[in-house]
């Protein structure tokens, strides 16, 4: 075992995160990287950074469609969250989310509600495919038979312990599936995540942010951590990158689709931030590079 490599935390959502407690529930998770006399850190979201994003790829494949329209439903609760103008619905429908609201022909959704939305979709596939079995674990099943690594993104992460550099996940997804997957795939990182009570998703930070990434940062600063880095691919990481470049950390931009590479060119400077496909030879020679610098 490589003497910087870190172990992820046991199956299960931790009792002090249940409890409400999230601080001390990151700061378990920042002690499992500094009793090693790790200090030095990459924060990461999980889906489309390192992984496949699990809900389009889950509900583009097997997910409902609208019997109307025939479009995917998980696009209308994304439009219902993103879209200022929320989603374009026939009121008078008798199956739209509980957590919605509606205004006129209009849905919104926070980012918990539209996130629940998806994965019970989900759990009602799984019901019917599965009908004798717990609707999560059979999700969870599908998920890492079906869900692929983002190009390079193991070696990526071993390459960085070799250099004293941990690695830790900040993400919006379901702790109970994202455990799974990184387990399935191989992938030792301890994370901070949202996570399901039963069948109600429950949010670190809330139903409109879910998990307040910035503040996870400033905790991890605060606790002695230098961040060396962070990867991101959507706009729901910008808390999380504008806290890393600030410190001086080096952020990383995971695709040019979800929103953050036009945030970048917009507050960041050139040295500041890298866009990336997969996770090659420049990403780590640019690591290598800001822990000289």
């Amino acid at each position: 075992m490589n003497p910087t490599t870190v172990q992820a935390p046991s199956f299960g959502v931790p009792t002090t995160l249940l409890q409400g407690n999230w601080e001390q529930a990151w700061r378990d998770v920042l002690h499992t990287v500094s009793s090693r006399g790790i200090h030095r850190l990459h924060l990461t979201d999980f889906d489309g950074t390192k992984y496949d994003d699990i809900l389009v790829r889950t509900n583009e494949a097997i997910g409902p469609c609208d019997p109307i329209s025939g479009a995917k439903l998980w696009t209308m609760y994304d439009r219902a969250f993103k879209d200022p103008q929320g989603a374009l619905i026939d009121p008078t429908s008798t199956t739209l989310p509980k957590r919605s609201s509606i205004k006129g022909d209009r849905m919104f959704m926070t980012n918990g509600a539209h996130l629940e939305a998806e994965y019970r979709d989900l759990f009602d596939v799984m019901r019917k495919l599965h009908p004798q079995d717990e609707p999560l674990a059979k999700l969870a099943e599908w998920i890492c038979a079906n869900v692929g690594l983002i190009e390079g993104a193991v070696k990526f992460v071993d390459d960085l312990d070799s250099l004293g550099i941990a690695t830790l996940g900040i993400t919006n997804g379901a702790w109970q599936i994202a455990e799974r997957l990184l387990a399935h795939h191989g992938m030792n990182i301890p994370f901070m995540g949202n996570y399901f009570e039963g069948e109600e998703f429950k949010c670190v930070h809330g139903e409109d942010v879910g998990v307040d990434k910035a503040r996870l940062v400033e905790i991890a600063h605060e606790s002695g951590f230098e961040i060396v880095s962070c990867a991101g691919d959507s706009k729901g990481d910008i808390g999380l990158c504008s806290a890393t470049a600030k410190l001086g950390g080096l952020v990383i931009v995971r695709g040019s689709e979800g929103g953050l590479e036009k945030w970048a060119m917009e507050h960041l400077n050139f040295n500041q931030w890298l866009m990336v496909e997969s996770y090659g030879k420049e990403v780590l020679a640019a690591v290598q590079q800001r822990i000289a610098g």
